[in-house]
């Protein structure tokens, strides 16, 4: 299947819907099972487009150009399938601030067509709508997807929405942290890396019970949280101009210093480093305004934020600089 995920890509890569299209339909009527088209072509071809996006060989609009051409693909082979249902229903979503919607539907559509009545709630679900949602349907199982640790926090409010339902969750994603090692402590029943082996652990059922969620309900990351806005104010305020772009950048750095102190975890920060070098390369090296705006966000957090510094030293984020950009000494 390897040559049929090459030809793919490559139609992602030209943003060819047309064939894209005909080349997963054209397959699945010689026999290819729609499962296997997704495991096998889709997911392995749209991590791909991560990849090159993450390393800054793609642009934003061109990955979202192929991630549109593979959504679209896995709408019309969800179409066309004709899975058995067996009458167990599970939800399956993003946590509140995760809106990579792609795998969490790719991961939907295999529990479908192995008998699931799933429904799909979409990116980013506030959790206070989760609870009243899953309270009133009260499914077996809810399936929630992380991508990106910086949707951490998030994450733990959908899985405590679920919990107060009284509905065992199954999490989902890299942004779980390796081998998912964040869910169980935030209170999630199971983790799967990918769609097969969620299938298999719903299959063998989960009993519903939560092991206690280790979560800190307060501490730096609240008041980190509660001055954001003014930390990057701050920092922008280094800029010509306030560039909404360079805002939206170093507003992600410090959601990610919020995701790691919410785990006590660094490897969150090398998780979100290449999202935010992509981010802040948005600036004109030339100026070295993002520098100086990196460099007042830094110092406010060294000045205010003990623990957040800490990190940002275990990791070396002082070091960070745009993608693509010339080394930036701040030592």
């Amino acid at each position: 299947m390897s040559d049929v995920t090459d030809r793919f890509f490559e139609l992602l890569e030209r943003a060819d819907q047309r064939g894209a299209v005909g080349l997963v339909t054209g397959l699945s009527g010689q026999g290819v099972t729609p499962e296997a088209l997704v495991l096998e072509v889709l997911a392995p071809a749209q991590r791909e487009v991560g990849r090159r996006w993450e390393d800054g060989r793609w642009s934003i609009a061109q990955e979202h150009a192929a991630t549109a051409v593979t959504d679209t693909a896995l709408g019309l082979l969800a179409m066309d399938a004709e899975p058995h249902g067996s009458g167990r229903h599970a939800v399956v979503g993003c946590v509140e601030g995760e809106w990579h919607t792609l795998p969490t539907r790719m991961a939907a559509e295999v529990l479908r067509l192995r008998g699931w009545h799933v429904t799909f709630v979409g990116g980013s679900v506030p959790a206070d709508d989760l609870a009243r949602y899953v309270t009133a349907q009260r499914p077996d199982v809810v399936g929630l997807s992380c991508s990106m640790p910086v949707a951490l926090k998030g994450a733990a409010r959908s899985i405590a929405a679920c919990r107060r339902a009284g509905v065992p969750v199954l999490a989902g994603g890299s942004g779980f942290g390796p081998e998912g090692r964040y869910a169980a402590r935030l209170g999630a029943s199971a983790w799967a890396g990918d769609p097969v082996v969620a299938a298999t652990l719903l299959d063998s059922g989960l009993d519903g019970g939560f092991d206690s969620a280790v979560v800190p309900e307060d501490g730096e990351h609240r008041a980190l949280e509660r001055e954001k806005d003014d930390i990057v104010s701050a920092a922008v305020s280094r800029l010509e101009h306030d560039d909404a772009r360079v805002r939206e950048a170093l507003t992600y750095l410090v959601s990610t210093l919020e995701s790691a102190l919410f785990v006590d975890d660094d490897a969150v920060i090398a998780a979100c480093r290449p999202a935010t070098e992509r981010l802040l390369a948005v600036g004109d090296p030339s100026t070295g305004a993002t520098s100086s705006a990196l460099d007042t966000l830094f110092g406010v957090v060294q000045e205010r934020f003990p623990a957040a510094w800490g990190l940002v030293e275990e990791s070396r984020l002082v070091e960070i600089k745009p993608a693509g950009w010339p080394h930036l000494n701040r030592t």
